[in-house]
């Protein structure tokens, strides 16, 4: 079982793969971890533009897949789940190992919340407006493989969550969307 997830910035993606790795037992990649690594090491610095700056270089240099082919590179029995999906070439990779695209997505004022919550690198120092500005630079960059295109991926994806206040009705939908398709 390979699970692509994928969504807006603080819906909880990494929140349900941590809950899907623990029921199926699968390991979790985050492609942002893999990101952040190559960003320290070039920059020495894990900040949202340097991020999406370093993402772009990769996936123009290797192709859009690449943050998925690096996680699919250290799979076992073929069971995996990628969090942080962001481009087509990406999705196209899971969907050629038979994988599941799930979309995640909540208010865009309870996920400036958790972003504050979660407290990591500056992001607590930003403003609402400047968290939607900056997700809306990483929402669609154009229609290459190697963009980012959450839009697209967001009408493509086989599941689609929305992420309120609830995590329990969150996960029980996740699991009843998933049993659906995995046999």
């Amino acid at each position: 079982m390979i699970l692509g997830i994928s969504g807006t910035f603080s819906s909880g993606k990494d929140t349900l793969a941590a809950h899907l790795s623990e029921l199926y037992a699968v390991p979790i990649v985050n492609t942002g971890d893999i990101v952040r690594s190559e960003a320290l090491a070039r920059f020495n610095s894990t900040e949202r533009p340097i991020l999406h700056e370093v993402a772009t270089e990769l996936r123009k240099q290797f192709g859009g897949a690449v943050l998925v082919e690096r996680a699919l590179e250290d799979v076992k029995n073929g069971n995996l789940i990628i969090t942080g999906i962001r481009s087509m070439g990406e999705v196209k990779k899971v969907i050629e190992r038979g994988g599941i695209i799930i979309f995640i997505d909540a208010p865009v004022g309870l996920r400036f919340e958790r972003m504050k919550q979660r407290n990591r690198d500056q992001e607590t120092t930003i403003s609402l407006e400047e968290f939607i500005a900056r997700e809306n630079t990483e929402r669609t960059s154009g229609t290459k493989d190697e963009d980012f295109n959450i839009d697209a991926i967001e009408k493509i994806a086989q599941i689609k969550l929305i992420n309120l206040l609830d995590q329990a009705a969150l996960f029980a939908e996740a699991e009843k969307q998933l049993k659906k398709r995995i046999q």
